[in-house]
């Protein structure tokens, strides 16, 4: 941390994070032991949450720094929940001079607005979905007894090539008038 060239890339790294509005901005490798740690970070030294070299990248955000360290730039695909908030995370790697990735850099963009927006979005899209089946349900359902229910009584009384009545209406006819007169006697 003493070497200029580290305090260096610190002081343009805060300068960048101020500018840019970001919440975190950082380099990172993998140590000599393999294990995904911090290099610089953008945080001022008195930030509770500032990295020192060598610090341990957390777990949620090593699939992406993995990436980004196997040579590919890795950009914002979904919002990320952190124990330290939502976040869009987006890596880019840094390669020497003979163009082998030594290491990534980190940008971490706030994103707890835009969380919050795409779960409202998200119960506003089932209630409306909710409510627009309820409707096409009660819809086909007056449809159905308004208009199929008088159709199959006709069919099951009516001959279908003469459009007269049938035996079974016929029969139908028969009980309801025998019906009737048992009934006044």
């Amino acid at each position: 941390m003493q070497k200029e060239s580290y305090q260096t890339l610190k002081e343009v790294l805060e300068e960048i994070r101020e500018l840019g509005d970001l919440r975190y901005l950082y380099t990172a490798k993998r140590s000599d032991a393999g294990d995904l740690v911090y290099v610089v970070d953008g945080l001022p030294d008195s930030a509770n949450d500032f990295r020192y070299p060598g610090d341990l990248i957390e777990p949620e955000i090593q699939d992406e720094l993995t990436r980004a360290l196997g040579g590919e730039t890795v950009l914002p695909d979904k919002i990320l929940d952190t124990d330290w908030g939502n976040i869009f995370i987006a890596y880019y790697p840094l390669h020497d001079g003979n163009g082998n990735v030594v290491g990534a850099l980190g940008l971490e963009i706030a994103a707890d607005v835009e969380a919050a927006a795409v779960w409202k979005l998200s119960k506003a899209a089932l209630t409306a979905c909710l409510f627009f089946c309820g409707i096409t349900f009660l819809s086909s359902l007056f449809i159905f007894r308004r208009i199929s229910n008088p159709l199959y009584k006709d069919m099951a009384n009516t001959d279908f090539m003469t459009q007269l009545k049938n035996r079974n209406s016929y029969e139908t006819d028969r009980e309801n008038w025998n019906a009737k007169k048992c009934w006044f006697i």
